[in-house]
């Protein structure tokens, strides 16, 4: 299957979600950015500060720097060719796979090449573009945001923008923590009590975000901690 290319800067990758994939069922990592979207594929633009190469010459990585952040992309194979006489300070174009580990996220390098700096006022325009689309949907969905309860917004989203729970789970992060606070107390009622780390595996919220949410809960009354769990009052 082929997977759209997005042009991302390297921030929204260090701020988005990575759902890991399933080789067994064929489907692959993706990045969930804050607007909800699902990407598979990624295009940056960034500075070369960092490379490293194998002495076997089956594996290298470089480290790009887009002033937003910075990010490793990791050549295997055939493709350590790519980036063999790339050099320190060169402004590198490149389109790959996103993947994670427990200690970083990554790209898994498909092209890569050194561009000229007027590339880069174009490459930004594009990013700016995909923003103001997404921006678009978000004041959409306020719209409707205050009439629906979490459920509601749930099936509006699947039917109007295909977006499934993750997403919409993003997207409300634009809005507050208001309907985040209602799938929380929906799904804790389910269970006789839970910690931070088996609600996030639960939610695919992450563990910092929910204990900001928690402790809104607790101090609404909601949610009581007892020992080193909560529960729903």
């Amino acid at each position: 299957m082929i997977y759209n290319i997005y042009p991302v800067f390297i921030k929204e990758i260090e701020n988005g979600i990575i759902l890991k994939g399933k080789k067994e069922e064929k489907i692959p990592s993706s990045l969930i950015t804050n607007f909800g979207e699902k990407i598979v594929r990624v295009a940056v633009l960034g500075t070369l500060i960092e490379k490293f190469l194998s002495s076997s010459g089956n594996y290298g990585f470089i480290v790009l720097n887009d002033e937003s952040g910075a990010i490793k992309v990791k050549a295997f194979r055939e493709k350590v060719l790519n980036i063999v006489d790339l050099e320190f300070g060169d402004l590198i174009f490149c389109i790959g796979k996103i993947k994670s580990s427990e200690e970083e996220k990554f790209i898994v390098l498909e092209i890569c090449k050194k561009v000229e700096h007027n590339f880069e006022k174009y490459f930004k325009m594009q990013i700016v573009k995909r923003i103001k689309n997404n921006e678009r949907i978000i004041q959409y969905l306020k719209d409707v945001y205050s009439q629906l309860d979490y459920d509601e917004l749930k099936d509006y989203v699947r039917e109007h923008f295909r977006y499934d729970e993750i997403q919409l789970d993003c997207i409300l992060k634009n809005f507050g923590e208001k309907k985040l606070e209602e799938k929380i107390i929906n799904l804790a009622k389910t269970l006789d009590s839970f910690d931070i780390f088996q609600l996030s595996a639960l939610t695919n919220i992450s563990e910092i975000d929910l204990k900001k949410i928690i402790e809104i809960l607790i101090n609404e009354g909601k949610i009581q901690k007892v020992e080193n769990k909560y529960k729903v009052i």
